[in-house]
């Protein structure tokens, strides 16, 4: 553990721009599995949304990794292969099948937010003369749902399901309305305004910071502020509104970013409360939230919180037993796929060019040795005891 508290990702040199080799191994990793595995069915399985999440959580990772590389690179082209082939797998009607057409949004607001995303991000990524009619249309289509719901409704939250809305996923939907202002002609800055001046109206009153979940007709806080969707919904905040993203990344760091044994983690229930693990969270430990966690380390890489950012970078080395086989990178065993998919995107965010200073595991390493030498002399004492 301490030795991988220690680590650093291997960046590649190429032609064509630098890219992070820990991250395309993570890929081939998900790769292999999404292609010959069944890894999004079976994620399925396991999770509400986990095909639809798996397929855009691997998409969303080829973009991080070659945004910034030359159109000639050969990453770059594998990328738009592997993201087209994923537009498929969103678009089709097995991902569809758990969401009910008929809803503010149509199918909803996960399923749109994640899979408009996703064909936003591609057609960022591709020069304009390449970009699908079809593509294009569709998007212009949800931007345009989207857009109208915000200007209809008395909530900002549209629901995922029939009457449950996570302003989670209401926030991936408005990060595409930021995106279509990016690809094509400014169109939607009056329909974000009026988005965030009907979510500062419906604030969790604790925190002051979006809520989990609201009542699906009126849009006020029925679960306040938990670190899950915090975590995801600070990833995003930047594209919408850069004035908003910072005061609700200020109220996220204050109540939610912790230290245990020296190691920063974001906690699951903010400061003084507590709660148990759930589908969302994962397993909560110490009141450290798994996802909370993970996705945190993107959010501190989006924000530019360098030293934060390494340290749950590398313990998420450490905790989660990162370990690359020829091409492959996994952790856990690779025996939970849609973990690899989060840590993968979480790990493609802004590049951190700072690395903590050396004193940084210094807790730690206090711990850990006094903990080692506790058990070493426990043995000791029981051997000597038997002898």
């Amino acid at each position: 553990m301490n030795i991988r508290l220690g680590f650093r990702p291997e960046l590649n040199m190429t032609p064509d721009g630098i890219v992070n080799q820990d991250v395309l191994h993570q890929l081939y990793f998900l790769k292999e599995e999404l292609h010959t595995r069944q890894a999004g069915e079976q994620m399925q399985q396991l999770y509400p949304e986990g095909f639809l999440f798996i397929y855009s959580l691997y998409a969303l990772t080829w973009y991080d990794l070659v945004k910034d590389l030359k159109y000639s690179s050969p990453y770059y082209k594998e990328a738009i292969q592997e993201m087209d082939w994923v537009v498929q797998r969103i678009e089709s009607d097995e991902a569809k099948s758990i969401f009910s057409e008929a809803q503010e949004i149509e199918y909803g607001a996960f399923y749109t937010g994640w899979s408009n995303l996703v064909l936003g991000r591609k057609l960022l990524l591709q020069k304009p003369v390449d970009r699908s009619v079809e593509n294009i249309r569709l998007f212009k289509f949800r931007c345009e749902n989207i857009a109208g719901f915000i200007k209809d409704s008395e909530t900002p939250f549209a629901t995922s399901y029939a009457n449950q809305a996570w302003p989670a996923d209401m926030v991936i939907c408005v990060t595409s309305l930021a995106m279509y202002n990016h690809l094509f002609e400014p169109k939607y800055q009056y329909a974000t305004r009026q988005w965030i001046k009907k979510v500062q109206q419906r604030m969790d009153t604790v925190t002051g910071l979006i809520p989990h979940y609201v009542h699906a007709q009126t849009g006020y806080p029925e679960e306040g502020a938990r670190g899950s969707s915090q975590s995801l919904i600070n990833c995003f905040l930047p594209e919408i509104d850069s004035v908003f993203a910072t005061n609700q990344f200020v109220r996220y760091k204050q109540f939610f970013l912790t230290r245990r044994l020296g190691l920063p983690g974001i906690r699951e229930y903010p400061e003084g409360e507590f709660g148990v693990g759930d589908i969302d969270s994962g397993p909560v430990i110490w009141g450290i939230g798994g996802a909370a966690s993970v996705v945190g380390l993107r959010v501190m890489s989006v924000h530019t919180e360098s030293d934060v950012a390494v340290g749950l970078r590398n313990s998420i080395e450490g905790f989660g037993v990162g370990w690359t086989s020829g091409n492959q990178k996994k952790y856990l065993f690779g025996v939970l796929p849609i973990a690899d998919a989060f840590i993968a995107w979480a790990n493609s965010g802004p590049a951190i060019k700072a690395f903590m200073l050396p004193d940084w595991r210094r807790d730690f390493l206090i711990y850990s040795t006094l903990t080692s030498l506790a058990i070493y002399l426990f043995l000791y004492w029981m051997w000597r005891k038997n002898k």
